[in-house]
């Protein structure tokens, strides 16, 4: 049987729209739950989007990251810290 600390998840959530939708519902309602769960979730976005204030008006730790709506994602992957 697996113990706690074997289950615990460290996870990026990248919500990369401008607006509410049901992506950025699906998202957001995802991280939180698994946040609540016990995970450490880290939500990534658009600066300044809906997702990000929504996961920030949740408490959930945010990464706003320019341009991650046009950029590659081998562009990123230092904008988050671990």
């Amino acid at each position: 049987m697996l113990q706690k600390r074997d289950m615990t998840l460290r996870l990026l959530q990248i919500a990369d729209v401008r607006w509410w939708n049901a992506g950025a519902q699906y998202a957001v309602t995802l991280s939180a739950a698994l946040a609540r769960a016990g995970h450490s979730v880290v939500v990534a976005g658009i600066p300044g989007s809906p997702p990000l204030a929504r996961s920030e008006a949740l408490g959930l730790r945010t990464a706003a990251i320019a341009g991650l709506d046009g950029s590659s994602p081998v562009l990123f992957p230092g904008a988050v810290a671990a």
